[in-house]
């Protein structure tokens, strides 16, 4: 629907922070116009190694609930597909339980030998039209997806009758999202960038919280079957995390660094930055099968 809507609501979007950034008033959604880079020429430079480093752990950890969620909810296993696997991080734990597929566009990744069944390709076009599956899982990929009717609409029907899709996100009622906008109104707009990824390959284009996520897939027969919170941060990794990506100088990096070892122990009262969210098909009318995929809108650039 663009930017000029709100995906949820169909309200009015307003201009938000910047330029490039708008908000929902009816129902708090957040989008922006930024759009994906991916398999192009970098437009900002990014330490993969450092990203690889600083995230590694904290995914591991998060995959490792997400996996024991599902098993719980599908125990004779199943077909599984994941939307946007990246290092294969998560494959590698559900192969374990599950028939795993993994979609994945972006060719810095390398899936060899990788022990589950990878497409190189974007959803749902690596998929073909009569495929099946138990589950479909978006694992921080959602919000950095275009056209989320079409996204949505494909993913119900690529579900089996009583299927589920898995959602891990972040959410604009975190912690460190919160904080971001502080700092942006007191002149520091680079948090605020970096939460949403500007400039880097594949930005966010969509910030949601719990409820207005829920209302966009009622909108397409989901109905919530389990929902969480997921860690948001861990020693292991920080200081890379922290490195990755951006411009700080050594100094402010350690300053931050500090400033977040200090609020460790306190961040686990305080609103989580990630949640994920188990929707279940509630009308098996609503979707049919899997549609030809050249059919389909275009939802990559």
């Amino acid at each position: 629907m663009g930017n000029n809507y709100c995906v949820v609501c169909d309200q009015e979007m307003q201009i938000g922070y910047t330029d490039w950034h708008f908000r929902c008033s009816t129902c708090k959604y957040e989008s922006s116009n930024l759009r994906s880079t991916i398999n192009q020429s970098p437009s900002f430079n990014y330490d993969e190694g450092d990203r690889l480093t600083g995230l590694k752990k904290l995914r591991y950890r998060n995959f490792e609930k997400l996996y024991e969620v599902l098993k719980d909810i599908k125990p004779s296993g199943g077909r599984l597909l994941e939307v946007g696997c990246g290092h294969g991080w998560f494959m590698s734990i559900v192969k374990q339980h599950f028939k795993a597929v993994g979609i994945e566009p972006d060719i810095i990744y390398d899936h060899t030998d990788s022990g589950y069944e990878f497409r190189k390709g974007y959803y749902p076009y690596a998929l073909e039209s009569e495929e099946t599956f138990e589950i479909i899982v978006f694992n921080d990929v959602l919000e950095h997806l275009d056209d989320l009717d079409a996204i949505i609409h494909t993913t119900y029907r690529y579900l089996n009758h009583d299927g589920v899709v898995l959602v891990n996100i972040p959410i604009s009622t975190g912690l460190f999202y919160k904080l971001s906008k502080i700092l942006w109104g007191l002149g520091k707009s680079k948090y605020f960038e970096r939460m949403w990824q500007k400039n880097l390959p594949s930005p966010h284009i969509h910030y949601f919280n719990k409820e207005n996520l829920c209302r966009l897939f009622s909108k397409y027969k989901f109905q919530v079957i389990k929902s969480g919170t997921l860690e948001t941060i861990l020693i292991k990794g920080l200081y890379q995390r922290i490195s990755w990506a951006g411009n700080l100088s050594t100094l402010t990096r350690s300053v931050i660094y500090c400033i977040l070892i200090g609020m460790i122990p306190l961040i686990k009262f305080l609103p989580s930055d990630i949640m994920y969210v188990v929707f279940k098909k509630s009308d098996d009318s609503f979707g049919g099968t899997g549609p030809e995929p050249s059919l389909l809108p275009k939802v990559y650039p």
